[in-house]
This record gives C-alpha cells, structure tokens and sequence, in this order.
C-alpha cells in the first residue's frame, strides 16, 4: 500500500489478484467450474469469485427460484482479453443470446488469466431493486445456471453448460435426523421401443407400527427416459394388480389409491414441516403403488429401469398427518389446443362452492406445477371470500425439464375460489393439441401438500365447461366458476428492453503477484480518498 499527499486529499493505491481466502465458502460445480462465495448480510451484499476452466467468456446466473432453466435467469458474463477484464450484467427470456440489463448492478472487483483458467470476481448487492431484470439472492436453496466459451467474443456454449443449486446464505437442506429409510423402486422394468409408456408396481410398506413419512427423495436409474413418477398409498384389489412391474393405466383417479408423491425431470428431495407428516404402516397405509411415465422417443430397444422414489420415515408421528390435493385440470379432460398459436390461455377453478364444505381451513406447504413441452407459463391464484387475492405458486418461464415440489407457506379456507391458469405455446404444432397422458399431449395441474389431511379431498377443479370435480364427486358447477381479471399472463421479470452498455472495462497490472506467481494478470484498485487540507497540514 502506497500513501502520497496532494494537499487536497490523500491517495491510496492498493494492488492485488485472487485470494480464496477472501471467501468463506467454496463449492465445485463441475470438475471444469468451481464458485467461491462470501455473504454480507450487514451491508446486504454478495461476493463472488468464478474460476473457471477456460480461457474464454465465463457465464453465471440467478434463476426462476420455481423454475431454473435459462429463460428467467438474471445472468453475468465475463472475460480477461488482453489483459483487460469485463463483465456485463445481462439477463435471459428466452433460450437465446441475452439481453443488456438497463442498470449494471454486478461490480467488477478483479479479472485474471493463467495458463488454463479464467477468474472473474465480482460483487452486487442481495436484492437490487430491479426485479424486471435482475433476481434476489435469497436465503435457502437458489437455482442457478452457469456455462463457458472458448472463446473471449461472447457466443453461443454448446454443452458447456449446467443447472445446479446453492444455498449462499441460510438453512441448508438436510436429510431429517432420527429417521429410517428406504427405497421404492421399479424392480428392473423393461421398456418397450415405443415412445410414451406407463408402468405401475405394488411395493410394501415398513407396517409394523405406525409411521410419518418425513422427506422424498427421487432415485433416477435412466435419466433420459425417466419422464415423471407418481408414488400412491393403495390398498386392494389395485394392490394386487401390479405384482410386478407391467404396463398400466394410472391409478391416480381409482378409489383405492391416493397421491403422496410426484416427481418430474429437474426436481430434487422435498422435506415436510416438522408440523406434519405423510400417514403410512399399521393403522393406514400397507402399500404404495409406484407409477413411472417412461419417454423413449427414439424407441431404443433393451431398455431396463430400476427408479422410483426413497422415503424417510419415523416413529415419532408429527402433529398432523398431511395430505395431496390435485388442482387444475385432475383427469386431463380440457378441450384441445388450437395449433400455431403463439399463445394459448386456459383457465379452470376449484369452485367456491367446494371448499366451503371444508370443516376447517388447511395449511399449504408445498406446490407442484405441472404441464408438458408447449407450456409456456403456470400459476394458480386464491381468492378470498372478502375479496383479497393471494398465489400459490407461480412459473414465468416454464420449463419441461426444470420441475420441482416448491416449499411454500399458505393458507386456503373455506369458501376460497382457486383458479389455475396454463398458457401454452402451440406454434411447433402443426395440428390440434390434444389433454391426455402421452408426451405429446399436455397437462394443466397443481398438486398442493397440505396439513391436517381431509379424508376425501383428492381433486378439485376441471371435469367439463359445466362441471366440477369436488373431492371424489362431480358437481354442475361451470368451469371456470368465475374467471380472474386479466394481467396474471404479464412476466414481471423480462419486461424491460435491455440496451445498457457493458460495464467500463478494467485493465489488469502485474504488481502484486498473489496465488499464481508471474502467471496472472491482477486488477488494480485504486481508491481515492478526499480530506479537507487542514486535516491533511494536521497529519503531515
């Protein structure tokens, strides 16, 4: 550090290149990308070193928290070319080349290269104020998408590209202590070369006492081919049609069975509240039926899959036993889509009418949002009975391959109208899209955990533009009941037109050589800071 007097301020130069550690946590996303982090919650701000296996651009970003694909993600990109470091704070609405923030909030705080990686370190604040363009950082589990280019000219990244998760701040998911597990799986099922199928397989459950399941975790043997599951607590005759794993019409709408789990491509484990728990041994559930939608659209033959679904389970029985409620359109009966649309909007209600039959109000603690590959947006709103409106869960930018069981804390009481809203896109159809249960065909459904459990209360929403499906029982009740006023279809995120500039470049010096002696290029900070001369004259 070197000190010089001007007579009007004084003037501070302070040299230095990457130091982890600067940073409190580190984590390697890939064996080519490795991210290092330090939160200050004081002062609301996040720092953040990339490291990066490459010599080119280097690219991170915020995603849709409900969501995690691409388009949605508040995104950065940056490159040490030249011995000049630059980062610009972009974001993305679509699988294409991002756009320019309006407002550059990500601070470049170093830039440097050595022989085979590229180190970007930057800062910004938790939350900046612009949420058309840019996402929160937010206490627990934050989605993220990050890639790399070979080259320094920002273009397109070909596979070197991922989704992933980090928790930067506050609780981490951990497995529930005290618990014992174990696993549901298709028992080596085989898949015929055709392109959508459905298997079904009786599994037991631990029934020597009573239990609550706790936490859900997915076990994926085949990845590729593994479209969604559906786990149900069941009793017979169901239970004694899939002794072994066949080919099966879903259970989901038989009297024996109800939902307790489902999962789709790019979800992960969901825990339970410590206030609840899923009912399964002696006193209810003996067995559970696991159902695996298989995608094989290339119709590869020989295909073998042992997936399914790990629980975790406890003696300790919790407060209340929790339960599924299906919303939407539950029997995928919805009349088709008209084809090369580029925006289709369908709305169904889970009428007033059947919720003020509850006997209480419940507890919502996890949502499910579900559609196929022309989904473009989903969201279902709760409309009070005194006229305020609130939201269970919502996607911006829907994803096929990015679904997941959010946690989520709401109430829905008696007498309360839910409307779920699906917009599809339909321009790569040539011909009507039809609602069923094939990859080809869509779906409009939220499945919303709850506590306590209502016995009963399976579906509610769509069953024909006249009726309704309330519980276990049709009603003639249109639906919708009563549509939501527009504006729910409008992105708050991606609203704005980017046309910022990228960030004032800044040029790396050699001075102060850190972790790669005389291989990096280091960024020198030059801090200025004014006094009054008569505090200068008093010190010198």
């Amino acid at each position: 550090v070197s000190t010089q007097s001007t007579g009007l301020f004084i003037f501070f130069t302070v040299s230095f290149g990457f130091d982890p550690t600067f940073y409190t946590n580190s984590t390697v996303l890939k064996s080519w990308y490795t991210i290092h982090w330090k939160v200050d919650l004081t002062n609301q701000d996040i720092y953040l070193a990339l490291e990066v296996q490459t010599l080119g651009w280097v690219g991170f970003g915020i995603g849709e928290q409900t969501s995690g694909s691409m388009p949605g993600s508040d995104m950065l990109i940056g490159s040490v070319s030249g011995g000049v470091a630059t980062v610009m704070d972009k974001y993305a609405i679509a699988k294409s080349t991002p756009l320019m923030d309006t407002h550059q909030d990500w601070i470049l705080r170093n830039g440097e290269e050595n022989q085979t990686h590229t180190i970007i370190e930057v800062t910004r604040k938790l939350d900046t104020g612009y949420p058309s363009e840019d996402r929160p950082i937010l206490p627990g589990l934050t989605r993220i998408v990050y890639s790399f280019g070979s080259s320094d000219t920002f273009e397109y990244h070909g596979t070197n590209r991922s989704p992933g998760g980090i928790v930067f701040y506050g609780p981490e998911h951990e497995t529930t202590t005290g618990t014992r597990s174990v696993d549901l799986l298709m028992n080596s099922a085989t898949i015929p070369n055709q392109v959508t199928s459905y298997f079904c397989y009786t599994i037991s459950l631990p029934s020597d006492s009573d239990y609550h399941i706790v936490e859900f975790e997915p076990v994926i043997d085949k990845v590729n081919i593994v479209h969604h599951m559906l786990l149900h607590q069941c009793v017979p005759p169901t239970t004694n049609t899939f002794l072994s794993p066949v080919q099966c019409v879903s259970p989901q709408t038989s009297k024996d069975c109800e939902l307790l789990f489902g999962w789709a491509r790019g979800g992960s484990a969901f825990k339970l509240p410590e206030s609840a728990g899923m009912p399964i041994g002696n006193s209810s559930a003996k067995f559970v039926v696991l159902e695996i939608h298989y995608d094989n659209p290339t119709l590869i033959s020989g295909l073998t899959d042992s997936s399914g679904v790990r629980i975790y389970y406890t003696e300790n029985l919790r407060p209340h036993d929790a339960g599924v409620l299906s919303l939407g359109d539950p029997f995928v009966l919805l009349p088709q889509l008209p084809a090369a649309q580029e925006s289709v909007a369908v709305e169904t209600t889970c009428p007033s009418q059947c919720t003020e039959a509850l006997p209480f109000s419940v507890n919502v603690f996890g949502s499910f949002l579900h559609m196929h590959s022309y989904g473009s947006m989903i969201w279902t709103t709760i409309n009070r009975a005194n006229g305020s409106t609130d939201m269970t869960n919502r996607i911006e930018y829907w994803d096929f391959g990015y679904q997941q069981t959010t946690p989520i804390n709401k109430i829905v009481n008696p007498g309360d109208r839910l409307n779920t809203h699906c917009i599809y896109n339909t321009e790569s159809s040539s011909s009507p899209v039809i609602f069923g249960v094939e990859s080809k065909d869509e779906m409009c459904q939220e499945y919303i955990f709850y506590w306590p459990k209502i016995p009963g209360l399976r579906f509610c929403g769509y069953y024909a533009s006249d009726g309704s499906i309330c519980g276990q029982n049709y009603y003639p009740i249109p639906n919708p009941s009563v549509s939501d006023p527009p504006g729910g279809e409008v992105r708050i995120f991606g609203k704005a037109t980017g046309s910022a500039e990228p960030a004032t470049p800044v040029t790396p010096t050699d001075q102060v050589p850190t972790s790669t002696p005389s291989q990096g290029n280091h960024l020198e900070l030059t801090t200025f800071i004014f006094v009054f001369v008569f505090l200068v004259n008093l010190f010198l």
